[in-house]
């Protein structure tokens, strides 16, 4: 990790790199395996999606939405701003919408599985019923 990028992330953030640089085996290159293959993965997409997420205003592809719309935020998420974040659900029109703050930063839905779950299960949820 990068110095600039230790004050991006929260503490519970740098806490979920750290896991999961234990469980790859950072610095060096996985052994051939799940491991490998996720982070195989993530250095395919991160090179191709990269461009597009720090460029993308997703109020220029319109705020009108046809079906429910949830946003689960961490509120100390710094890479995607939870003002921010809470801005642009205020601006979206949907049949339903729910801004879902919960403890945690960028990877608060892994950091905290536990208020992420909860918060699927409490508003989406009852949609599939």
């Amino acid at each position: 990790m990068n110095a600039s990028r230790k004050y991006i992330l929260s503490p519970s953030d740098l806490a979920y790199v750290k896991i999961m640089g234990t469980f790859i085996g950072f610095p060096s290159t996985p052994a051939p395996g799940d491991a490998a293959d996720w982070v195989a993965g993530g250095q395919f997409t991160s090179v191709r999606l990269s461009p597009v997420e720090t460029s993308l205003d997703a109020r220029m592809l319109g705020l009108d939405i046809a079906i429910p719309f949830f946003v689960i935020q961490g509120r100390e998420d710094h890479i995607a701003p939870f003002a921010v974040a809470e801005a642009y659900v205020a601006e979206v029109r949907a049949p339903q919408k729910v801004f879902i703050p919960i403890a945690g930063g960028h990877y608060a839905c892994f950091t905290n599985p536990t208020e992420f779950v909860e918060a699927l299960r409490r508003h989406v949820r009852p949609l599939a019923q």
